[in-house]
Order: C-alpha cells, then sequence, then structure tokens
C-alpha cells in the first residue's frame, strides 16, 4: 500500500493533504489506499473507477472477473496495484474520510493503533463479507439523502471489536450522511 507507488493511480487527495488530515507528517495517502484494499478483500467494494471516469460494475458483466482478483488478492496471488495496472483502475478517494482513531490500551498483549474510515458506497456493487474478517453486515438507509451504510461485524476478539460496535453506534445516531 505504499503510496509512492500508487501515486499515479489515486485521485481526491495526495499525501500532503491525506497526511494533514491525520495529522502525520507523511504517508497519509497510504492509510487511504489501505481502505480501499481492506474494503475489497473485506467486503468486496471496490472504490474505484476504469481511466476514463467509467463505474465499475461488480455486480454485472466484472463480477466473476473482480471476485476472481478478491480471492486471488486474499490468497496473496495478486496485489492491489497489479490490478490497477491490468484493468486500468483509477482508486478514487473522493468520497473516503477518516472517521476514527483507536489505540489498545498499554495493558492488552497485543496492542494496535487503529484508524477507521467511512466511504460512500459506489451503486453498482453489493457487500459481500468474506466470512473470514467480516462474517455479517447490516444496511442503515438514510432516508435524508439515500446514502446506504453498511455496519460490518468483524470477527476480531481484542478490543478493536468494542471499537466497530462504537463506530457503527455513532453512525446509526447520524441525521445524514453528508
Amino acid at each position: 500500500d505504499k503510496a509512492e507507488k500508487f501515486s499515479d493511480f489515486c485521485i481526491g487527495i495526495n499525501d500532503e493533504e491525506a497526511s494533514k488530515k491525520l495529522g502525520i507528517r507523511s504517508g497519509g495517502l497510504s492509510y487511504w489506499i489501505a481502505c480501499i484494499r481492506e474494503c475489497f478483500e473485506e467486503v468486496g467494494i471496490l472504490l474505484a473507477t476504469k481511466e476514463n471516469g467509467q463505474e465499475l460494475d461488480l455486480n454485472g458483466s466484472e463480477k466473476y472477473k473482480f471476485d476472481n482478483y478478491r480471492k486471488m488478492l486474499l490468497n496473496n496471488e495478486i496485489n492491489l496495484f497489479d490490478i490497477c495496472q491490468k484493468e486500468g483502475l483509477i482508486l478514487n478517494l473522493t468520497n473516503i474520510e477518516p472517521f476514527s482513531h483507536w489505540i489498545t490500551p498499554e495493558i492488552e498483549i497485543k496492542r494496535f493503533d487503529t484508524r477507521f474510515f467511512i466511504a460512500y458506497l459506489p451503486a453498482k456493487q453489493k457487500e459481500e463479507h468474506d466470512g473470514d474478517t467480516t462474517i455479517h453486515h447490516n444496511y442503515y438507509d438514510n432516508t435524508t439523502n439515500s446514502s446506504r451504510v453498511s455496519e460490518v461485524e468483524h470477527t476480531y476478539r481484542s478490543n478493536v471489536e468494542c471499537w466497530i460496535v462504537s463506530n457503527a453506534g455513532v453512525l446509526i445516531e447520524c441525521p445524514s450522511m453528508q
């Protein structure tokens, strides 16, 4: 997920802007790229467009091909950069925003410094949990603007699990997803 490799495949934000949003000196763009990769691996959503700006249709004609890429990605047989090159994809970072940042307490044996992001879901894609990291999801339609929020239940067995539930609770209370 190194930003230098991906900079020509991204629109919407650059490393300087991403780093500023996260309050770090540099490397912020890598978090957005990791967010896109994780969404594709865990939920089957690929926040990208074709080079010509056309939306991906992962519900229709491109479903089989991208399902195969997802399986290959999960099995470490391909990486996101190679998929972008082969398919002429541009990662769309425009509608992704940092949502929360959690660090496990020092008393925990296994420590995490985890950032959560929120994003609009593409119209021609459907969430499909991977059955490993994500095992269940619920939809929350916001009637004010018809945006969909997907709450995803993770199988983590640490404090990360409660962070996800806490984040979902905050989202449900939002009057608008704008």
